[in-house]
């Protein structure tokens, strides 16, 4: 994604600083590559970075609040961050809270609850069922509960929510998001492990016509109930058999993969189109019919340009 990301801006001219632990991330393009190696170096590094630039653009998982600190650190530096506020990643962070916040302003989400560490997995719960942690990325513990009788003797390690098994097909929609508009991009289908863990293995473009429509019009409600969306945001949803089956999985504060495979079917440079929705200005992204398959590969980074 980092990768990605950086080649689309310099092509559009802009100057890149990009920021990564030196064992995941090798010098590319005509981007400037800073490396670092310790916690101190990071923060010393990206501060520096992020106050200099003209806008920053975070890479980085929401678990441990690892996203939500690094876009405080944007503002507290002065700088200009193009992505959601520090308040719209601590809201979608939060599995349970999103699931909550959703279905409170009328908007189909997963029913859940949540269970805390060293907690034994309730056996009157409506199974099959999910089990994720409360604040996870990237499919990460993810597993599934078929029957109570799986649910006996297990403990969880952590902070987990439990949720009820929804049937449909998975897919994603990313949103560009600016001050004055949302502009919803096509939905790629998500390709997920058969093994009860779910692991995001990459996905597919395009999706048939109906589902489409389906998918970008909950993906643009969901992503326009929250406030200080900015940016690109991914919003991961189940597309049932009838449109009203259609369900909210989590929403994705951040540059998600499905990137990869948009900016390959885009006609323009969607970076561009990413920062001119970011400044309030209108555009209409276009895309080609071709058929697109990208594998997953995630990588923490700090994108600044000027």
């Amino acid at each position: 994604m980092a990768a990605a990301l950086a080649t689309d801006l310099v092509a559009i001219g802009a100057q890149v600083d990009l920021m990564a632990d030196e064992r995941l991330l090798q010098p590319f393009g005509a981007a400037t590559f800073h490396p670092v190696d310790s916690r101190a170096g990071e923060m010393t590094t990206y501060r520096k970075l992020a106050a200099a630039a003209d806008a920053t653009i975070v890479i980085a998982p929401e678990f441990d609040r690892i996203l939500e600190h690094r876009a405080t650190w944007v503002t507290q530096c002065g700088g200009r961050l193009i992505g959601p506020s520090r308040a719209a990643i601590s809201l979608s962070a939060d599995k349970h809270r999103t699931a909550q916040h959703l279905s409170n302003v009328g908007i189909s989400s997963t029913e859940g609850i949540v269970l805390q560490k060293s907690e034994p997995l309730p056996l009157d719960f409506p199974y099959p069922a999910i089990l994720k942690p409360r604040y996870g990325a990237g499919s990460q513990e993810i597993s599934s509960i078929a029957e109570s009788d799986a649910a006996k003797g297990h403990i969880t390690n952590r902070e987990m929510r439990l949720e009820r098994f929804v049937a449909g097909m998975a897919a994603s929609v990313a949103v560009l998001c600016g001050p004055k508009n949302l502009k919803p991009l096509p939905a790629c289908r998500q390709l997920l492990s058969t093994d009860g863990h779910f692991t995001y293995l990459g996905g597919s473009y395009p999706l048939e016509e109906n589902l489409e429509k389906r998918a970008r019009r909950l993906a643009t409600e969901a992503v326009a109930s929250f406030d200080g969306m900015l940016g690109y945001v991914g919003v991961d949803l189940l597309l049932g058999k009838k449109s009203h089956e259609d369900t909210v999985v989590e929403v994705n504060p951040r540059l998600t993969t499905s990137y990869i495979a948009l900016r390959r079917a885009c006609r323009g440079n969607l970076a561009e189109m990413m920062l001119q929705v970011a400044d309030g200005q209108d555009c209409t992204p276009l895309f080609f019919d071709t058929p697109i398959d990208f594998d997953c590969f995630d990588h923490r980074s700090l994108v600044s340009l000027s």
